[in-house]
């Protein structure tokens, strides 16, 4: 048997051995009735000590994996497998980022199971007839044109529409600057790695998006994290971290960082909404440092309550900006862009011709076709309207349900809400207990770039009803006043 094993990972190593067996099991890779290798087998295979894989033994039996017998051995407990619509009844020690945004994958679609954890659109909600409508005029006006190749800077009228788009919001943009890529994820990976190589320190918000922050570290960037407030950068945060590099001048020990991410509009995973006021300081201190600004407008067309700010890009034309039309959209679209001009902008059309060529031509012929015909707007208004309603549904049950020590911000627009635990209640100790329960969260330490995380929660209220919601907070509020007790 191969168990991959990390000396180097923070986990212990009986405990990923237990966790890679029970994965096993639970797939159905391991059957019921498997006989595993004797402890002393395993251990010189893996090349650990043999008290490892024993005390590993001791895990699975603990959780019902596997059943031991003296002198017999250890064999795979039966009826274990379950099926990717069902959630597994035997949960791994998820302790690791990964292991639970893997897990929170696994059961996003699980039978029995509310999934509050992942920031999905409603399918109720996607655009679908509106979306065919527009590919197929597109595909009648322009035939094989809109399936050959494109120019991996993007279809030239959906690059001029996404300026146009952009105007709207003060940011004037000229569309040779637009750079089409293949959703949000993929602008930010071609951005980073235009600006940064490994080694080199960036700095993201903490708590931030967890792909966004996977994706630089394993592009061996030195992740830092700075904190944030309901209306913007908690500046005590920014400029301590900015003391950790050079550009902190006093107590410098890291070197300069490369660029800077930030969300300024209904963040993931907080919903912060960054003010005008904040938005201009912000800026202008990052041009006073020299420091390359990222911004990221995933959620900004989600906004519920008041005016929108403008964004960081209608404030000064060196930011580069990132967007998406998979949140307000559809994410099979896979559609996404980046604001960047001059020698940067060559430097990344070079890197996504490298990286996956040209995107797929008739889907942005059909976008092009919603932005210039007004119908992409009227897609908003509605569901801003329908998202709104469950906005409001999600925080009046919390609420009216939730203990008065825990504590949240109703957000202005986005998908999520960031709950704030007492002390008593460990977010992964509830996660996994909600889990067992038909109600899955995203843990908050997911969410940071290091090991020092706020005790949270984020609840995603986009997929579901107002009902569904309701009863979900009223779980998941049972199991916390569970917990306090």
């Amino acid at each position: 048997m191969i168990v991959p094993v990390d000396v180097d990972s923070t986990k212990p190593l009986y405990l990923q051995i237990a966790d890679h067996i029970t994965m096993l099991a639970v797939g159905g890779q391991l059957g019921g009735g498997t006989r595993l290798p004797a402890s002393r087998q395993l251990a010189e295979s893996l090349q650990v000590h043999r008290s490892t894989v024993v005390n590993a033994y001791e895990e699975l039996k603990a959780r019902g994996v596997i059943d031991a017998t003296q002198g017999s051995g250890s064999y795979v407990v039966p009826g274990l497998v379950v099926s990717s619509r069902q959630a597994p009844a035997i949960m791994p020690a998820l302790r690791e980022p990964d292991d639970i945004v893997r897990m929170l994958w696994r059961v996003n679609r699980a039978d029995g199971v509310i999934s509050l954890a992942l920031g999905l659109p409603a399918d109720e909600l996607m655009p679908i007839e509106t979306y065919e409508a527009a590919r197929s005029r597109a595909l009648r006006r322009d035939r094989a044109e809109a399936l050959n190749y494109e120019d991996p800077s993007g279809y030239e009228p959906l690059r001029r529409a996404i300026a146009g788009h952009l105007a709207k919001s003060g940011a004037v943009v000229d569309p040779e600057n637009v750079i089409v890529t293949v959703g949000a994820q993929e602008a930010l990976n071609l951005t980073a790695r235009a600006l940064a190589t490994y080694g080199d320190t960036v700095l993201v918000e903490a708590p931030g998006f967890f792909l966004y922050t996977m994706n630089l570290k394993r592009l061996g960037y030195n992740v830092l994290g700075y904190r944030l407030r309901p209306s913007g950068p908690d500046w005590a945060s920014l400029a301590g971290t900015l003391c950790q590099t050079t550009v902190g001048g006093a107590c410098d020990s890291l070197p300069r960082p490369r660029f800077v991410l930030a969300s300024p509009d209904f963040q993931n995973p907080t919903g912060s909404h960054w003010s005008a006021d904040d938005r201009h300081r912000f800026v202008d201190t990052m041009q006073e440092l020299d420091l390359q600004v990222i911004e990221d407008a995933t959620y900004r067309d989600l906004v519920y309550d008041g005016a929108p700010q403008m964004p960081l890009l209608a404030l000064d034309d060196d930011v580069i900006h990132i967007g998406t039309f998979s949140k307000v959209m559809m994410p099979a679209l896979r559609i996404g862009y980046i604001v960047a001009r001059g020698a940067l902008r060559e430097q990344l059309i070079t890197l996504r011709n490298i990286a996956c060529g040209s995107a797929y031509g008739l889907a942005q012929r059909a976008v092009t076709e919603m932005l210039v015909t007004g119908q992409y707007d009227e897609h908003v208004r509605r569901i801003q309207a329908e998202y709104r309603v469950r906005r409001d549904a999600l925080c009046a049950a919390l609420d009216e349900y939730m203990p008065d020590e825990v504590q949240f911000e109703k957000p202005m627009g986005g998908f999520y809400v960031w709950l704030r635990l007492p002390e008593q209640v460990n977010a992964v100790t509830l996660f996994t207990e909600a889990l067992q329960r038909g109600i899955a969260v995203a843990p908050s330490h997911v969410f940071y770039p290091d090991g020092l995380h706020e005790n949270a929660v984020r609840l995603s209220f986009a997929r579901y009803n107002a009902d569904t919601l309701r009863y979900a907070a009223k779980r998941l509020a049972d199991l916390v006043h569970h917990m306090m007790r």
